[in-house]
């Protein structure tokens, strides 16, 4: 997907291959890892990728001619964080020694700024922890994030029949789309889990590390800002000459899970597509347990509030300037997503109070924009539109997140049989 390499049948170099063979040794010192009673650690990829036992995405760079690079997919080395624990877990130290000898591991670590976050942090869908996540990269999430978008571009540049071999069908061209399209997936939620998310650590009393520290306003901001330019219509257009290159499928090959759901029946479905992937950043945002949060975290210390969020995403979207063609289905498929979401958090249950205040008054504001263009704007289609807009509000208890249907499964695992291959 990243390189089209079958412009000449199979490629003359051996990238795949190499690249292939470096995650599976990765793999491989991960599981040896669990079998010496070592768990996850999800906070590696943010100290430069300090143990095997993070769940690691290639890390993929453009070269010097912008080129897509995968040399330094996986790293070949057991990190600095497994080999703190294979010490910690099976050092011998005389019967008086342990204790102290135990004790300077962890600082000696802590002072190299190697750290542990387990599983149910980094797994936890109201992502708490801004650099605890699966299949993230980098020290700054909007960083990686930024650097992840300028491959995507790069892979659909590019993108179209040497992305498959001479004798498949093209219709399999889709397959090999769907994680082109969602690259970025992961990091989106790793960029989401700065707003209104916690700087912690496992703190024990007296042992000198940071307890919690605040993620500033700014941060939030600057993650909200990166997360609004990848749901930007510009962004999730596909190129016409790639969607004239996806036919139905042939006798023998079925509609599977790792294809984008469509709603034009047999015919590739492109607003499905982009439905999906703008989806993804508001189902992370508009997770109840983050809103409730952000209300606190903006009581006690001027954080980023639910307010200023909401300003931001109806800027970028309801009060953004109109386009043409695809892109303004997909500006308006985008207002919608957003109205669904802020219509069902103003009825949930698990919403507190301020979190349900803020959202109806967001909704209220929504709401005089809306009467105020349907005033001045005559054009029947989008006025239409509009009147849409306003009937879905009479009924916030049928908003219904996601509206689309499940994304495509995107972990790198390869199986269905649990949590490590």
């Amino acid at each position: 997907g990243l390189l089209a390499p079958f412009k000449n049948g199979l490629p003359a170099d051996n990238k795949m291959l190499q690249m292939a063979l470096q995650r599976l040794k990765q793999l491989a010192a991960h599981e040896v890892g669990h079998t010496l009673g070592l768990m996850h650690n999800y906070i590696s990829s943010a100290q430069n990728r300090a143990s095997v036992m993070d769940y690691p995405p290639p890390l993929v760079s453009l070269d010097k001619n912008n080129e897509i690079d995968l040399s330094n997919a996986y790293t070949n080395e057991i990190g600095a964080w497994d080999k703190v624990s294979i010490a910690y877990g099976y050092q011998e130290f005389a019967f008086n020694e342990e204790a102290a000898g135990l004790d300077k591991i962890l600082k000696d670590a802590a002072k190299d700024g190697l750290t542990f976050i387990s599983d149910r942090d980094a797994r936890d869908p109201g992502g708490l922890h801004p650099n605890a996540h699966l299949w993230d990269v980098g020290k700054d999430p909007v960083s990686g994030l930024k650097d992840i978008m300028k491959i995507r571009t790069k892979a659909l540049s590019q993108f179209g029949e040497n992305n498959i071999l001479k004798g498949t069908p093209q219709s399999m061209l889709e397959d090999v789309f769907v994680p082109v399209y969602l690259f970025h997936r992961y990091q989106l939620e790793a960029v989401s889990k700065m707003v209104g998310g916690l700087y912690y650590s496992y703190a024990i009393k007296g042992d000198g590390q940071m307890i919690t520290a605040s993620v500033s306003k700014q941060e939030q901001l600057n993650a909200l800002h990166a997360l609004v330019d990848c749901m930007s219509p510009q962004v999730l257009e596909m190129p016409s000459n790639i969607i004239r290159l996806i036919p139905p499928r042939p006798a023998g090959y079925e509609y599977h899970r790792e294809l984008f759901n469509r709603r034009t029946g047999l015919a590739f479905d492109p607003l499905a597509a982009a439905e999906t992937a703008a989806d993804m950043p508001l189902s992370f945002l508009f997770n109840v347990s983050r809103l409730n949060r952000m209300v606190q975290y903006d009581a006690e210390n001027d954080g980023l509030g639910i307010d200023e969020m909401l300003n931001v995403l109806i800027a970028a979207s309801w009060k953004s300037p109109r386009t043409l063609g695809l892109q303004q289905l997909i500006l308006q498929q985008n207002e919608q997503l957003l109205l669904t979401y802020m219509l069902s958090v103003s009825v949930n249950d698990d919403a507190s109070f301020a979190t349900k205040s803020a959202m109806l008054q967001g909704l209220d504001a929504l709401k005089l924009y809306i009467n105020a263009k349907l005033k001045t704007n005559n054009t029947r289609e989008y006025r239409g539109y509009l009147l849409l807009a306003l009937d879905r509000m009479k009924f916030p208890e049928k908003a219904k997140p996601t509206l689309h249907l499940t994304p495509p499964p995107g972990s790198p695992i390869g199986c269905d049989l649990g949590d490590d291959l």
